[in-house]
This record gives C-alpha cells, sequence and structure tokens, in this order.
C-alpha cells in the first residue's frame, strides 16, 4: 500500500485500526491490553510487538499480510492460523439463505431467546467451546433468519435481538481462524440486525431504553466492553434517557473505578456526560 511507505510497525497499526473504525480500548480489549499500551505502541513508545501479539493484532484488524503491520519481508498470515475441523461447516451455514419460506412456520422469539442463552452457556461453560458451539449454531442460525423474516412488531425485534446474538456467537467461533472475510461478514450482519431491531422502534426513548437493557444484559456476563459501547450508543439515541436511568448511572461509575484500563477513556466520557464527575 502507497500510504504506508515509510511508515513504522505502530503508524500501520494505527491505520489499520481507524480504517477498522476502532478504538484503542476497543482494539486493545480484543487482544488483551490497554488503551494506553496501544497508544504507546502507535507511538513507539514501546517497541512493536512480538510475533504472537503481530498476529493476535493482525487478525483482530484483518490484515492478510504480517508484512503490512511490519514493513518488513512477507508473512502470510493464513500459514500461523489454524482451521477448526467445524468450519466448513459454520461457512455454509452463514453463506447459506432460506429462500422458499411458503410452508415454513417461524420459531416464536421467546424460543429463540432460550436458544441463545442456552449457546451462550455452552461458549461460557465447557472447554471445547467451538467444538460445542458447532453443534447449535447451524440450526440457530437458520431458525433465526427465518423467524426475522416472517414475525412481526415486537416478535419480529425480538427474533432481530436473537439473530444479532448468534452473528456474535458465530464471530467468535470464528476469530483466530483463517477467514477474515467471514469474521467482517458476521460482524456487519450482527450490526444490520441491531440496525433494523432500533429503526422498528418509533421513539429515541425506547431505543435508548432498549440499548441500555441489552448493557445491563452485558454487564451481567461482564463483558464490558459491550456494556461500554451499547450506553455510548443509548446516550447517542437519547441523552435525556441514559441521564435518568438508575441502572446506567450506577453501572457507570462502577465502571469507571473497577472497570480497567481498557475502558477507561470511554466511561469517563460518559460519566461526564451523564454529569457523574462530582460523584
Amino acid at each position: 500500500m502507497d500510504e504506508l511507505v515509510g511508515k513504522s510497525c505502530g503508524e500501520r497499526i494505527k491505520f489499520f485500526r481507524e480504517r477498522a473504525g476502532m478504538s484503542r480500548p476497543v482494539l486493545g480489549g480484543l487482544v488483551g491490553r490497554s488503551a494506553e499500551w496501544v497508544k504507546a505502541v502507535e507511538t513507539s513508545r514501546l517497541r512493536p510487538p512480538r510475533l504472537p501479539m503481530l498476529i493476535r493484532i493482525a487478525q483482530v484488524l484483518g490484515v492478510n499480510d504480517l508484512a503490512d503491520l511490519t514493513g518488513e519481508q512477507r508473512m502470510l498470515l493464513s500459514y500461523t492460523k489454524s482451521a477448526h475441523e467445524a468450519l466448513p461447516k459454520i461457512s455454509e451455514a452463514l453463506t447459506s439463505y432460506p429462500i422458499d419460506l411458503r410452508d415454513t412456520e417461524p420459531v416464536p422469539a421467546a424460543d429463540l431467546a432460550a436458544r441463545v442463552r442456552q449457546a451462550w452457556d455452552l461458549w461460557h461453560g465447557v472447554r471445547n467451546q467451538r467444538t460445542a458451539i458447532a453443534v447449535v449454531l447451524p440450526g440457530l442460525l437458520h431458525d433465526a433468519r427465518v423467524s426475522a423474516r416472517l414475525l412481526d412488531g415486537v416478535e419480529r425485534r425480538r427474533a432481530l435481538r436473537a439473530l444479532a446474538e448468534i452473528y456474535h456467537l458465530a464471530q467468535l467461533f470464528l476469530s483466530f481462524q483463517p477467514v477474515p472475510e467471514l469474521i467482517h461478514l458476521t460482524g456487519d450482519r450482527a450490526m444490520q440486525a441491531d440496525r433494523l431491531r432500533l429503526a422498528s422502534m418509533p421513539s429515541a426513548t425506547r431505543r435508548s431504553f432498549h440499548l441500555i437493557e441489552t448493557a445491563r444484559a452485558y454487564s451481567l456476563r461482564n463483558e464490558h466492553v459491550a456494556t461500554v459501547h451499547l450506553l455510548k450508543n443509548a446516550y447517542d439515541e437519547s441523552p435525556d434517557t441514559i441521564r435518568f436511568n438508575l441502572f446506567a448511572r450506577s453501572i457507570v461509575l462502577e465502571l469507571s473505578e473497577a472497570g480497567g484500563a481498557t475502558i477507561r477513556d470511554d466511561v469517563l466520557d460518559l460519566k461526564e456526560k451523564l454529569g457523574l464527575s462530582a460523584a
């Protein structure tokens, strides 16, 4: 890439991070480091990361050739990653779509939500999480897609919420495997499902409240990056709704004290916006 000529490793990491639309806290969280560490690498205050960390950064940013990060000899990332045996089955499920639905009954949204909760329990509760999730993921994808197309109103919104979570699970399954295009696909589809669900809500207050409640669910799983991301979106939808929400105020205060360096900048920004700086 011409724009990378003469750039240091840190400057290249910054280029690909910004191209991916990631903040420093998000990238740091995905590779197990702080936002301060990312900044120090990008500004060359720290030496370039060692190979294992470079590989993780490349995987997160969707960079297939480590030379694009290092500026040195070519090293295709695909040779450094191994594929799970169920990858072909998951890939097919992600790229196959139900077309003829004339004789198809949608799965009720409540049933979908229960199955998604069970899938998350599998992911967090077993040692061979990819093997376990690969058994249920194709069926979940199919049923959620069908329900999102056939249901209406509140039921459709709930089905879209389930579908977004299923895509997040798929993205976790695909991480650290040689399929960056599918990782981007699942991320895009998850955001699209979220947007469709929110767009169908008639008021900014309801959209903001829904995002806050989704953040509450992620906070119960101790997924702080997702919690803060959703709260920021809730503020963008309706500042007044989140300012007067007791959960939002309490979790922002809690995370400002114990959330860690990964999310510190975003939490402090929220704390300021919610008028909690003096709290």
